[in-house]
């Protein structure tokens, strides 16, 4: 008991114990629960005695302190500063989040204890406080059954409620938001589902709002990131005002990396979920936000390949916000990106997706694109990522879009070299449809307009590489259709070509198409496959004698 007061008028004191005296308090422990003052004083020294030792915890784990403490919490639910002491024992027991650890407080009953300690006393602060901690540490890293154990004895809503009654006390806060972020960390959906459906988005888009303090923001942009990957919380997050309060967030740390991740996660999440969000996002100046995001996180890859990824969800179908984007620079943002992870597949991707859905909204990207030396960033990553399906699939169709009704831009790709490795994607991949299907589309607007690419299709044996798609793929019926066209469209004109298709096989496939799939189509208002296939067989039998007869002999026409 004197040292007890010891311990009350100096809080830095610090204890050095052998591991025999450690063993005579924990026996010290165990044998007092009846009396509350003596047990809370033990546990007191014991916590002491780690911040100087802590391999203690190898003596916690051996004799099932945790137990012990827990049952102190059960005996003694009544008197608040044996549960606040009790609350700081499973916080330092579980600082390391051994498995042993977390899995004897889970067999223990301690969550259920913790809980129910800050229901009985949710206006003591230190109670609360250190309930959160806990609970956070004892959730475990990733996904665990303690999750779902805290969700079960009510712990989520218990954390909610402390962060509604206590949302201007800035170390509850903090330690609430932390634990919210480990149950929320791979967590199941139902986890976050319960959030949702206890106001508790609102709670923490609220308690964001009093707060400027670098962790606070950090903790609360985490909970949402991971929240918006249900489509039903995106929206709750734009209702309660989520969107302004995550950029305010942004505006305030530029150099915090973490924090620009996490919010570019939750921009990226929401601006998928359709117009609302995207509106929202746009109305707050969420573009510009983004791109400074890009500009001051360069070398993180992360904020790059979410930024990126925000774009393209925005700039879908939406002329206007494709105008600002470019604007505020996040057209060269996005360039940037590609120039600086030349190695990185995923940033690889989101770029060429976002400069791909760009196109599509406004042609003269095309060019905007060329002009920075875009395309021989795309070719790059085709040479660079060739085991890397993805990054093939849309480097390729990449390159469809660029082409299209561009010579000029058909030229820079013909001479960066352009065709050779859209052929090399097929002939590196030819069991992948989607890879497959990209180069097609690819090599069908390079053969549309220009002898001099169909040729060069030819000498890198792209002729083949089609013919043995469509074999080894006979039915997939959209890869049939664009390679039915491709074939078609080099045939256009080129004698060489057709003369090579019938040597191939081409012929007997693309006649196969036209049969199997004649009344299908790919898209609701469009030709058939099967007419598609028949305009393929016109172009390559045409001022051909032989392709005309061995058409004529495989659709039986006279």
């Amino acid at each position: 008991m004197q040292f007890a007061e010891a311990i009350r008028q100096d809080p830095l004191l610090t204890v050095a114990c052998t591991r025999n005296q450690a063993k005579a308090i924990i026996r010290c422990m165990k044998e007092s629960l009846h009396n509350k003052v003596m047990h809370a004083c033990c546990q007191k020294i014991l916590h002491l005695a780690m911040v100087e030792n802590l391999s203690m915890i190898e003596l916690v784990i051996e004799n099932d302190v945790i137990s012990s403490v827990t049952e102190c919490m059960r005996r003694h639910s009544d008197n608040e500063d044996v549960l606040d002491i009790c609350c700081i024992s499973h916080c330092a027991f579980n600082i390391f989040r051994l498995p042993l650890c977390i899995a004897r407080a889970r067999e223990a009953g301690a969550v259920e204890a913790l809980v129910a300690a800050m229901k009985r006393f949710p206006t003591r602060l230190s109670l609360v406080r250190n309930a959160c901690a806990a609970l956070g540490l004892i959730s475990g890293t990733g996904y665990t059954p303690n999750q779902d154990r805290i969700r079960q004895a009510g712990g989520i809503e218990a954390i909610l409620t402390v962060i509604k009654d206590h949302a201007e006390e800035e170390v509850i806060i903090k330690a609430a938001f932390s634990a919210l972020t480990s149950l929320v960390e791979g967590a199941h959906e139902e986890n976050l589902e319960l959030i949702g459906n206890q106001d508790g988005v609102k709670a923490i888009v609220d308690a964001l709002q009093l707060h400027t303090e670098e962790a606070v923001l950090e903790e609360g942009c985490r909970i949402l990131s991971r929240l918006s990957k249900v489509p039903r919380i995106c929206e709750l997050i734009r209702e309660h005002g989520g969107i302004p309060v995550v950029l305010d967030a942004m505006s305030q740390n530029w150099e915090f990396d973490e924090l620009q991740t996490d919010a570019c996660l939750i921009l990226s999440n929401m601006a998928s979920c359709g117009r609302s969000c995207k509106m929202a996002i746009q109305n707050a100046n969420g573009i510009g936000a983004i791109t400074m995001s890009m500009s001051n996180c360069i070398d993180v890859a992360e904020v790059q390949t979410l930024g990126c990824r925000a774009f393209g969800y925005l700039a879908n179908d939406n002329f206007r916000y494709v105008v600002e984007i470019i604007e505020v620079q996040g057209f060269a943002c996005i360039i940037a990106a590609i120039k600086a992870y030349p190695k990185d597949a995923l940033v690889q991707i989101q770029g060429f997706r976002v400069l791909m859905t760009m196109i599509n909204v406004m042609n003269s990207v095309q060019g905007m694109i060329a002009r920075v030396n875009g395309i021989n960033l795309v070719i790059s990553a085709l040479k660079e990522h060739r085991q890397d399906v993805s990054v093939q699939q849309e480097a390729a169709l990449l390159l469809s879009v660029l082409a299209k009704n561009n010579p000029d831009v058909q030229e820079l790709i013909r001479e960066a070299g352009g065709i050779e490795v859209t052929v090399g994607a097929m002939l590196t991949h030819p069991l992948h449809q989607l890879v497959l299907h990209a180069a097609c589309t690819a090599i069908s607007v390079f053969a549309m307009s220009s002898k001099q690419d169909q040729d060069l299709v030819r000498e890198a044996r792209g002729i083949e590489a089609i013919v043995a798609a469509m074999k080894q793929h006979r039915r997939c019926s959209p890869l049939q259709d664009i390679a039915s066209v491709a074939l078609g469209r080099l045939s256009d004109g080129n004698q060489e070509n057709q003369t090579r298709i019938r040597e191939a096989g081409g012929i007997e496939l693309v006649v196969r198409t036209m049969g199997a799939h004649r009344w299908e189509r790919n898209f609701p208002g469009e030709e058939t496959i099967g007419e598609k296939a028949r305009r393929a067989l016109d172009q390559i039998g045409k001022d051909n004698r032989e392709n005309q007869t061995r058409i004529a002999e495989l659709t039986k026409i006279k």
